[in-house]
C-alpha cells in the first residue's frame, strides 16, 4: 500500500527532524571569535569546555568560515579539536573534572606534563581511524620487531614534534604518549619495519571528496590578496580552508589572465597558484570538509596527519592539483615486489618534499605532494600495481 500525501509529508517532516537532531553543531559561514565558537559548541553538545588557561583567547585571530559547518554528534570533538589546532590550541579531556579543556599547543622539544595526565588510551587502529583527533593519546602494543628497536626508532622523532613523545617498554609491550598528530606520524615511520603497526594502516584508497559539475568558477586577472584566493577556492569546493598562523596574511598572487573552469579545474589552478609561494592546502578534518592553508618549507614539511585521502586514479587524472595526499597501492602478483618498490620510493624521496612510504607485503601506503606522486606512480608501471 502506497503512503498517502499526508502520510508522506509526516515521514518527510520526521526525517528532517531526525537530521536536525543529528547535526548538533551548526555554524553558518562567517567570522567567529574563538570564545564565541567554544560557547556555541558548549551549548550544542551540553558539555562544559574550560578555557580559562588561555589568557589571550579574545586576541587570537578569528575563525573564518567560508561555508556552513554542520557536524553530527559523534564528530564534534575531533573537528573542533582540528579547528583549535590550526590556532595553536589543543582540546583535551579532563577526566577528573569530567569536562573538556582548551590548552595552548606546546612548542617543539618542550615536554608538557598535562599531555601524559590527559592522554586517552587508544589502539593503533583506533588512532588511525580518527585522523582528525588532535588531543593527547597513549598507545600500547606488542611490536613484532625487538622492543629496543621500536623504542629507538621513535625516540629521535620525539624531539621535533609539539610536546614531544614519551614512553618505553612495559613488560612485553611498548607504550608511547603524545599528541595524536605526533604519534600518528611516528607510528607511520615505525610501520616501515614493523608489520604489526603496518597492519593498522588504511587498506583501501578513499576517494578525494570532489565531483565535477557544470558550474563555472572564475578568478579574474589581477593582483589578489591571499584571502581572496583562499575564499574563492573554498566557496568553489564547498570546503572550509582555515589559515594557519604560519601564513603571512600580506601575501598576494598575480594572475595575468582570468582563471576559469569547473570545480576540479578551478581547484587544480588555484592550488597550483598558491604553491608558487609554497602555500599548500592540507588536511585538517578532510572527511568533514575542513582543511588548513599553511606555508611548507624544508623545516616545516607536512606530516602524515595533514594528508588527504585520494585514489591512485584521481592522482594520475589530476597532475596539476597540488595537495599532500595519502594513497594506498595494492601489490598484486605482477607488481615489482615490496622491497623493489620501496627502493624506488626511497630513491625519489631525496628530491621531493615530505614523501613518506610504509606498508606490508600486499600494499604500500604513500604520503606526498601530488605533483611528486604522479611521476612516481607512472614509474611503478606494473599494471597490477596501479589498479
Amino acid at each position: 500500500m502506497r503512503p498517502t500525501t499526508t502520510a508522506l509529508s509526516v515521514l518527510l517532516l520526521a526525517a528532517a527532524a531526525n537530521a536536525q537532531k543529528a547535526s548538533v553543531f551548526h555554524l553558518p559561514a562567517g567570522d567567529y571569535q574563538l570564545g564565541e565558537l567554544l560557547a556555541r559548541c558548549e551549548q550544542a553538545v551540553k558539555a562544559p569546555i574550560a578555557k580559562d588557561r588561555i589568557a589571550d583567547l579574545g586576541e587570537r585571530r578569528a575563525l573564518h568560515l567560508q561555508c556552513d559547518l554542520a557536524l553530527p554528534t559523534e564528530a564534534w570533538e575531533d573537528v573542533l579539536a582540528s579547528v583549535l589546532y590550526a590556532h595553536d590550541l589543543v582540546l583535551t579531556y579532563d577526566a577528573e573534572n569530567k569536562r573538556h579543556e582548551v590548552l595552548p599547543r606546546p612548542a617543539l622539544r618542550v615536554r608538557t606534563e598535562w599531555i601524559a595526565a590527559r592522554a586517552r588510551p587508544m589502539t593503533i587502529a583506533e588512532l588511525a581511524a580518527r585522523p582528525s583527533h588532535k588531543g593527547p593519546v597513549q598507545v600500547k602494543f606488542d611490536p613484532e620487531v625487538e622492543t629496543t628497536m621500536a623504542i629507538n626508532m621513535i625516540r629521535p622523532l620525539s624531539f621535533g614534534v609539539p610536546g614531544g613523545i614519551t614512553g618505553g617498554a612495559e613488560g612485553e609491550l611498548v607504550a608511547f604518549t603524545g599528541l595524536a598528530p605526533s604519534l600518528r606520524a611516528a607510528l607511520s615511520t615505525l610501520a616501515a619495519i614493523d608489520p604489526s603497526v603496518a597492519a593498522a594502516l588504511p587498506t583501501t584508497a578513499r576517494p578525494w571528496p570532489s565531483t565535477a559539475d557544470a558550474t563555472e568558477h572564475t578568478l579574474p586577472s589581477g593582483v589578489h590578496p591571499l584571502g581572496t584566493v583562499v575564499d574563492a577556492l573554498a566557496r568553489a569546493t564547498g570546503r572550509n580552508l582555515l589559515l594557519d598562523t604560519s601564513v603571512p596574511t600580506d601575501l598576494s598572487f598575480t594572475t595575468t589572465a582570468p582563471i576559469r573552469g569547473n570545480v576540479l579545474a578551478f581547484e587544480d589552478a588555484l592550488t597550483k597558484l598558491l604553491w608558487e609561494q609554497k602555500v599548500a592546502v592540507l588536511g585538517l578534518a578532510p572527511a568533514h570538509g575542513v582543511h588548513v592553508v599553511r606555508l611548507v618549507t624544508p623545516m616545516a614539511l607536512p606530516s602524515v596527519d595533514e594528508s588527504v585521502p585520494m585514489s591512485i586514479a584521481e592522482v594520475l587524472a589530476r597532475p596539476d592539483l597540488v595537495t599532500y595526499a595519502e594513497i594506498v597501492v595494492p601489490l598484486g602478483p605482477e607488481s615489482a615486489g615490496f622491497d623493489a618498490l620501496m627502493a624506488q620510493v626511497r630513491g625519489m624521496g631525496r628530491t621531493t618534499m615530505g614523501l613518506d612510504c610504509s606498508g606490508t607485503k600486499d600494499r604500500l601506503v604513500m604520503h606526498g605532494f601530488t605533483h611528486d606522486l604522479v611521476p612516481l606512480l607512472q614509474k611503478l608501471a606494473a599494471p597490477a600495481t596501479l589498479k
